[in-house]
């Protein structure tokens, strides 16, 4: 059994390109959790459904119409896609139809002349059979992602509000108003982490004067020539971030803005330059050597060369490189590999503490670049566990 719409979230992903991850549709799934009334009706019930993922994955309005003849497709070939919702939509369609029974008064005789007396107590009518009891939480399994549907219900079928506010309550949408829950970090812990990383220290003039040091020099001197001010240890830390952009790199964007933020607050001077790429750094050859260059703005208009920017780097700085390795699209790429092991060897000729952050879980690296590119740098999830580690490296 297929889940619900999953061909629509894969077509707008290969077919016309939307910037969507598998978090996404997680959230489209937690949303029909949410909602307890939805309709019977299948007009009204795809106009919902439509408009719920119009909400979560049409970002730009030039592809509504894309979206919006993909959505047709997929969603005619669906088979009662009510039953995805928890309830029988044949049984309520019938009992909306149904009208309450009407009890019949006796006709008087056509000759008579006596007046019709209406009985003074009501005829009772018959109380339909309470529906039996539905258990409290139904569970319907779809391959490996299992959704617990609740009855929101009373008795009579009428949905209890309290009922509906204690699901609210309990139940986990980490995609509803908050801060940043859906990272593979916490914002914070990340934050600390990298405040313990070995940073680069240097003793600075502060603004306050050392009197002590200064009568010092007038007593040595024999007379008065200029303050002497106290210095202070202040903690530097120069980050590189060599950033891949585009392509299969689009969904992780975000993650990399947010990561980059954790760097820039690690400490009080903290310098992070970002240069791009796509893939792999594009390079020149030139008598049997590769010159590479690195993009310095995110629309690949400005470059500069790797050798200029080497002379300028210092060996203290740390160069973090954020790229999936060809990991998301599962394949193995010989010239990536060769070119990226190239790019690498140049960098560490300068800087010895060189890392790459991979945005895709570890665990489906293998079969792809990213499998044979950490044999020769060391690759990390960018996950807590990732951060950590990185942070014991260097």
């Amino acid at each position: 059994m297929k889940l619900l719409l999953y061909d629509l979230f894969e077509n707008l992903k290969r077919e016309a390109g939307f910037s969507l991850d598998f978090s996404q549709y997680e959230d489209f799934l937690k949303c029909l959790l949410v909602k307890q009334d939805w309709s019977w009706e299948d007009a009204v019930l795809k106009q919902e459904l439509k408009a719920l993922c119009q909400t979560l994955w049409l970002s730009r309005p030039h592809q509504k119409e894309i979206f919006e003849r993909l959505f047709e497709q997929a969603y005619d070939p669906l088979q009662n896609p009510a039953a995805w919702l928890g309830w029988d939509q044949t049984k309520e369609r019938k009992s909306a139809t149904e009208s309450p029974a009407t009890v019949a008064t006796p006709a008087a005789p056509k000759n008579s002349d006596a007046p019709v007396t209406r009985s003074e107590t009501p005829t009772s009518t018959p109380m339909p059979p309470k529906p039996a009891d539905k258990p409290k939480e139904e569970k319907e399994q779809i391959g490996e992602l299992q959704i617990n549907f609740g009855s929101g219900q009373g008795e009579g079928g009428i949905p209890k509000e309290n009922e509906q506010l204690e699901q609210l309550k309990t139940l986990d949408t980490p995609f509803l108003f908050s801060d940043n829950k859906h990272l593979p970090f916490q914002t914070r812990r990340a934050m600390q982490a990298w405040k313990r990383l070995k940073q680069q220290s240097e003793r600075r003039p502060s603004s306050e004067i050392d009197v002590r040091a200064t009568t010092k020099k007038l007593a040595r001197e024999g007379f008065f020539s200029e303050f002497v001010f106290q210095t202070e240890k202040i903690s530097s830390q120069h980050f590189i971030l060599l950033i891949d952009h585009g392509a299969a790199m689009t969904p992780y964007e975000a993650l990399q803005q947010q990561l980059a933020l954790t760097l820039q607050e690690s400490t009080r001077l903290t310098t992070i330059e970002n240069y791009y790429f796509t893939v792999f750094p594009p390079f020149r050859e030139k008598e049997g050597l590769r010159h590479f260059r690195l993009f310095t703005q995110e629309n690949h208009t400005t470059a500069q060369s790797l050798n200029r920017l080497l002379q300028v780097w210092s060996r203290d700085a740390i160069v973090l490189i954020y790229s999936d390795a060809g990991a998301a699209n599962r394949e193995v790429s010989l010239e990536r590999l060769q070119i990226s092991e190239a790019f690498i060897r140049q960098v560490k000729r300068k800087i010895e503490r060189v890392l790459w952050f991979n945005p895709v879980p570890e665990n489906k690296w293998a079969g792809s670049t990213a499998a044979f590119i950490q044999s020769f740098v060391p690759m990390l999830e960018v996950s807590e566990w990732g951060i950590e580690q990185a942070v014991a490296s260097l």
